[in-house]
């Protein structure tokens, strides 16, 4: 039996969440703080800014040297988040029940009742305005993407009207959808994973023969869905959750707390008016990217509407989604079942993939995509003809393109054959073998450096370029060996999460990069792209070892981080070593395409 809307809103529910949000902040001094703790030269997490963007949200809570009474005695797999998450929660019952008076609690019960009559009262719901900041999209060409941040408050309002609706709407979704789920009856809900495992198991029962793949992207998704289609389809999928169940009834507070989620936000009025007059002020070429005319053309002969685009990376974003997108999926499952076609259809947020054994039913399945797509007046980017993949300007065209027409997908030994296909994250080749997105190896190189660069600027703050070396800092409060181990357990723990020597090799982390991919376990892969990884990483700490070299020799005094450290931080805390459960490829990074260099 399905809860009640009140009961998403106890004062234990509203409590939790709060606690969720002020780990994360939690989470986010201490990443800030790691120079800080080396160097004072480098200014510590600006507490100015928390009242600000968190106001009353510090008061809530016992101070932090507390939380460790609570903290569980073995960590087991579990993330910080987690376990922080855990032990603040705890820590919250026991001392509300024992010391109400205490200023924080009484602060606690304050603000959850005050959220709980906002939301629960007759009166009319409405969101504050949301803040939006610019972050760069494309900084050559000055183009910004439009991130938008609500209140705390607005926030846990969001959260938890959206698992409300999540447990009426996503029972009725198809199962290609893969993105913002529900588990089922005890097992997890889908991720990336599981899309990379039916594609593979698609490609084993045609039993290696041609097969033929279409891919769709949808340019600006959030920032280009309507109002109106947002309401409708969350509407009509909430009121066939109560047909299907007479004895389940949608609450209506929950469905106005979604319009007025929906008021808050307008593309063209929160981030062209405000937002765009605001950024153009320090960057006067600055723009966000927005497919107006192909929005237009949609809306002909009418005006576009004023109320389109959805904020991106709230959890009712999420649900409005997969509520629009639904459209598409069932149309495919209709074709499906009418037509008894055999085709694969996946669907991640926004981004598709069709694989069929035969080019006609993929081009069929295609076309009811598109249809259903333009049907909901959504721009998508113009899908092209894929070019011969044996040329270098072919190969270049293939994994640049967002919208693909269906190619054939084997072996490039005909003229319009395609050996790879990428679908969120992973990349497949015709006969099974797995590797990671080229871009997202390039952001985890990308994100090393900056490491080492920022730690290096704090050793030497006067230096104007990464290899000038100036005077060090005469605030450095840590040995050579302190900074060394610092800096090598924070790669460690970027790369494989916060690996010990007892744990498997291939005993994946959670959150880190390589629980990411965790999906390549079983399958064979490309260990080149992996062992680059670690050799860039070596890198980095070969780069901050020579420069703390050079620093002067310290005061000898007891080393307290000398006892932690392993002498050996080789292979069970590299890359490579977690995806070991599978007999490794033998092929190499210099293959027959771009893709993998």
């Amino acid at each position: 039996m399905l809860r009640t809307f009140e009961s998403y809103f106890s004062d234990a529910s509203i409590v939790k969440e709060l606690c969720r949000l002020r780990v994360k902040l939690a989470q986010k001094r201490n990443d800030t703080l790691f120079l800080h703790r080396i160097s004072s030269q480098s200014p510590p997490h600006s507490d100015k800014k928390i009242p600000k963007l968190h106001p009353g949200l510090l008061e809530l809570f016992p101070p932090r040297r507390r939380w460790h009474s609570s903290r569980p005695r073995k960590r087991g797999r579990q993330s910080s988040i987690d376990i922080n998450l855990r032990t603040l929660v705890s820590l919250v019952e026991k001392r509300r029940q024992l010391r109400p008076q205490e200023s924080w609690a009484s602060q606690l019960e304050d603000r959850a009742k005050r959220i709980q009559e906002r939301v629960l009262s007759t009166r009319s719901f409405v969101f504050h305005p949301p803040r939006i900041t610019a972050m760069p999209k494309d900084p050559h060409k000055n183009v910004y993407r439009a991130l938008t941040q609500y209140s705390d408050d607005d926030k846990i309002i969001e959260s938890l009207t959206a698992r409300y609706l999540k447990s009426f709407i996503d029972p009725l979704l198809a199962s290609s959808c893969l993105a913002f789920r529900c588990g089922t009856k005890g097992s997890p809900p889908p991720t990336i994973h599981t899309a990379l495992r039916t594609i593979s198991d698609f490609r084993s029962s045609a039993a290696g023969k041609k097969l033929y793949v279409a891919e769709c992207d949808i340019q600006g998704f959030f920032d280009s869905v309507a109002h109106a289609t947002a309401l409708k389809t969350v509407r009509s999928l909430a009121k066939k959750a109560t047909k299907l169940d007479k004895t389940l009834r949608v609450s209506t507070r929950a469905l106005q707390i979604l319009k007025a989620y929906l008021d808050s936000y307008s593309y063209p009025r929160n981030v062209l008016g405000h937002a765009l007059s605001k950024l153009q002020k320090r960057d006067p070429s600055a723009s966000f990217k927005w497919p107006k005319k192909e929005l237009a053309s949609l809306y002909k002969p009418m005006t576009l509407p004023k109320g389109i685009g959805v904020p991106q990376g709230g959890a009712l974003s999420c649900l409005i989604a997969n509520a629009v997108l639904n459209t598409a999926d069932a149309s495919l499952d209709k074709l499906k079942r009418s037509a008894g076609l055999n085709f694969l259809y996946l669907r991640y947020c926004d981004d598709m993939i069709l694989i069929a054994r035969s080019k006609r039913t993929c081009c069929e399945a295609f076309s009811t995509y598109r249809s259903a797509i333009k049907g909901l007046k959504l721009p998508i980017h113009r899908p092209k003809e894929v070019a011969p993949y044996q040329t270098t300007a072919g190969k270049k065209q293939f994994w640049q393109g967002k919208s693909r027409l269906p190619y054939s997908w084997e072996k490039p030994v005909c003229k319009r054959g395609i050996p790879w296909i990428q679908f969120v994250g992973y990349q497949i080749r015709y006969d099974g073998l797995v590797r990671v997105r080229l871009s997202s190896l390039r952001k985890q190189f990308k994100k090393l450096v900056t490491c080492a660069d920022q730690l290096l600027s704090i050793l030497n703050p006067g230096r104007k370029s990464p290899h000038e070396i100036t005077a060090f800092s005469p605030g450095i409060r840590k040995t050579r060996r302190q900074i060394l181990h610092r800096f090598r357990l924070k790669l460690i723990s970027i790369a494989v999460g916060r690996k010990q020597l007892h744990h498997p090799p291939d005993d994946i982390m959670p959150t880190c990069w390589a629980s990411g991919f965790s999906g390549m376990k079983e399958y064979s892969i490309i260990g080149a792209h992996l062992k680059a990884l670690d050799r860039r990483r070596d890198r980095q700490i070969s780069r901050v070892k020579k420069r703390c070299l050079m620093m002067p020799k310290p005061i000898e005094k007891k080393d307290p981080e000398a006892r932690k450290a392993y002498s050996y931080y080789g292979f069970p805390f590299s890359y490579w070593a977690q995806f070991l459960a599978h007999p490794p490829s033998t092929a190499t990074l210099t293959e027959e395409d771009p893709g993998s260099h």
